[in-house]
């Protein structure tokens, strides 16, 4: 969900709820609180008609993209297509029938995402001309095919409520070692032979690919192998509709080669796509299947087909050697990048807050997880945003770094953001603290606020 990205959204289970609080706050918060950064930016007219024109394309049984409404923020504005009413905020554009506006970015557009205004669920996108995921341009095609991908998560949360990610998982991921990383790196490059048809056939290595894919499962908690499947189910899905709607390659795209937790997240997208892929070839009526309840997972569809066939392909000797040693070396450098961003932290300039959230943990509402890196077991570093909570109020950190700590029952118990330019006051007789600047929010009942020399400060959640 982070501002910019393109062919890659992510909505957890809970982020509907996370957009409503937003949308509240920006009643009596100034909307300077919410960054509205220079884009490069399509015209939002131009990617809506092209959007028109993707969609009239069969692209899954039973949805049908027209009737969803659709939000673009341009850096400037925020335009609302197909809106059933007027929502608060927004006017109509003159001389574009059912077009409204907003000035400025309204609160629940982030990025690509789906979110509910009014209690309609809506499809938003900033039509970004270069994605910052990739680095790669992004034609209007393929910024069309976005919006498509969105659409396609609000017929998912409509037809099938119960397809939903909680991404707090991703931070129960352990570090990598050189078994999970060379697991799941050999996994992904079968299933990527497999779509390519590479010697010696696609339903070869895509056995390789599945036994491999069972090897790691048969090593990870049920909670984990849970998300994962979900996770291709819901985004693999989503961006399987949008490639199909753009005509892109079906192995284009970047290799979740990278580490967890991050990684796990970017397979989710990936190893999804190529399954529903790989099913058009072994099962054409799969997607009918699905839509009818006859399996809940696309990939056991796969893994059906597949016990039907034994022959396995392999990696050569000289593959699996220049693997381990790859990876080894990959290990290494990860180690020191993690260190780097330690130091990092500690050496921005300007203030540093530490929440104390040891006596009141804080929940995630939400947070960007393409952005996340594991630090150190239990400490994960937000490069772009997150939002928490408890009983108490919420905490809300836009658009810099910050680093959490977590408990064994995966709560946020301390919160470190470097580099604020505004120091934290607070009468003494006063628990309750509104603070913002920066891209932080803190509003909470219930503080002590204690100085840390001149340029640091400890919030106490009490």
């Amino acid at each position: 969900m982070a501002i910019g990205k393109s062919g890659r959204s992510a909505l957890g289970g809970r982020a509907a709820g996370f957009f409503l609080t937003i949308a509240a706050l920006s009643l009596f918060l100034p909307k300077a609180s919410f960054p509205a950064p220079k884009l490069d930016v399509y015209d939002p007219f131009e990617v809506m008609a092209e959007v028109r024109r993707l969609e009239r394309s069969p692209l899954w049984p039973g949805f049908e993209p027209q009737g969803i409404p659709v939000g673009f923020y341009n850096g400037e504005r925020t335009y609302l297509f197909d809106f059933p009413e007027i929502p608060m905020g927004f006017v109509p554009v003159e001389g574009r029938p059912g077009v409204l506006v907003y000035e400025g970015r309204h609160p629940a557009v982030f990025g690509n995402v789906r979110f509910q205004l009014d209690g309609v669920w809506i499809a938003a996108s900033i039509p970004v001309r270069r994605s910052y995921y990739t680095g790669k341009d992004v034609t209007i095609t393929e910024a069309a095919a976005v919006v498509l991908h969105e659409k396609f998560h609000v017929f998912q949360v409509i037809r099938h409520p119960d397809w939903r990610t909680y991404d707090d998982a991703l931070l129960s991921y352990p570090l990598d070692s050189a078994e999970t990383l060379e697991a799941r790196s050999r996994e992904v490059e079968a299933l990527r032979r497999a779509v390519l048809s590479l010697d010696p056939g696609d339903i070869a290595w895509a056995k390789t690919a599945w036994a491999l894919r069972n090897e790691r499962f048969a090593k990870m908690g049920g909670d984990l192998i849970q998300y994962e499947r979900e996770s291709r189910r819901l985004e693999g899905l989503a961006e399987y509709v949008e490639y199909e709607a753009s005509g892109k390659p079906a192995a284009e795209g970047p290799l979740p080669l990278g580490f967890a937790p991050k990684a796990i997240r970017d397979m989710g997208y990936t190893a999804g796509r190529w399954i529903a892929v790989l099913l058009d070839r072994f099962d054409p009526q799969w997607k009918e299947k699905v839509e009818a309840g006859f399996v809940a997972y696309p990939e056991d569809l796969l893994g059906e087909f597949l016990r039907g066939h034994s022959d396995q392909a392999k990696f050569t000797a000289e593959e699996n050697a220049a693997w381990s040693s790859a990876v080894r070396t990959a290990l290494a450098e990860n180690a020191a990048d993690r260190q780097r961003i330690v130091q990092n932290m500690k050496s921005k300039l300007g203030i540093t807050v530490v929440i104390d959230a040891r006596r009141r943990p804080l929940s995630i509402e939400a947070f960007e997880p393409f952005s996340v890196e594991a630090v150190e077991p239990g400490v994960i570093l937000h490069n772009h945003w997150i939002s928490l909570k408890n009983a108490s109020g919420l905490i809300h950190v836009f658009d810099r770094p910050v680093l959490t700590e977590t408990d064994d029952l995966g709560r946020v118990v301390r919160i470190t953001i470097p580099g604020l330019s505004r120091r934290i006051s607070l009468p003494p007789k006063r628990r309750n603290l509104r603070f913002l600047s920066d891209g932080l929010l803190v509003m909470m009942k219930s503080v002590r606020v204690i100085p840390r020399g001149f340029y640091g400060y400890t919030v106490e959640l009490r």
